[in-house]
């Protein structure tokens, strides 16, 4: 198992030295809102510079109710910065920030034929309930492919918790029109393992304001939490 952690920092690492040598790539188009959220998996679509776009959501758990906050900025072609936050309430106690993310996430092919469109994403973590690793960084790189008219598949392979554990996420998306789009997904954190699946809607009121309704269940060790979330994303 040790083995295995570290083969994926070398990964990571090797991942991130070939991604800075990456050529010309591909952004997101201005005719359509490309969310991060409400997912578990990490889409391709980069914002094109200097515009911003806001992805918010609110939801419920088993055992709490959150909101999150995703604000995401094109710095230049090809390359996005994102700041993250989550607040929960458990159900009997006080409002607590569980997570703060800083990250980047640059484009490094926007597909041909049957080689998919590639991103990596960056992260910096903050978690300020935890005493021995408040601060971690993680890699993720996201692959989407086009494998029918309106039908995708997406998936994710990375670090998670400070690159000690194995990330993967696999989706399939559907748009039944230019506006209502569809998702069903699994995710997965391995050492130990935590497996988990999630489907959701979304409907795009302008070409720029898109709103979401998500469900889903995860299942750890301990037993299984169920969970739903409603949202919006808006492009400046």
């Amino acid at each position: 198992m040790r083995y295995l952690y570290t083969s994926l920092r070398r990964w990571s690492l090797s991942l991130l030295t070939c991604s800075l040598l990456a050529g010309s790539l591909s952004a997101q188009t201005d005719n359509e809102v490309q969310p991060d959220r409400p997912d578990q998996s990490e889409g391709t679509s980069v914002l094109s510079p200097r515009r911003l776009q806001i992805e918010w959501g609110v939801g419920a758990s088993s055992g709490h109710h959150n909101m999150g906050l995703m604000l995401r900025y094109g710095l230049v072609p090809d390359l996005e910065l994102r700041l993250e936050g989550l607040l929960q309430r458990p159900y009997r106690g006080a409002v607590q920030v569980s997570d703060l993310t800083l990250s980047s996430k640059l484009a490094l092919f926007s597909g041909d034929g049957w080689i998919p469109a590639m991103t990596l994403v960056g992260y910096l973590n903050y978690a300020p309930q935890e005493e021995a690793r408040r601060v971690t960084g993680d890699l993720t790189l996201a692959l989407e492919q086009e494998l029918a008219s309106g039908l995708s598949l997406t998936c994710n392979i990375g670090s998670a918790e400070g690159m000690r554990r194995l990330s993967l996420t696999a989706e399939l998306g559907y748009n039944f029109t230019d506006r209502l789009s569809s998702f069903v997904e699994y995710y997965g954190v391995f050492g130990p393992a935590e497996h988990g699946g999630d489907l959701g809607l979304s409907y795009a009121v302008t070409k720029d304001f898109l709103v979401d309704l998500s469900c889903g269940r995860t299942f750890f060790a301990s037993g299984a939490v169920n969970y739903a979330s409603l949202g919006a994303t808006y492009r400046l």
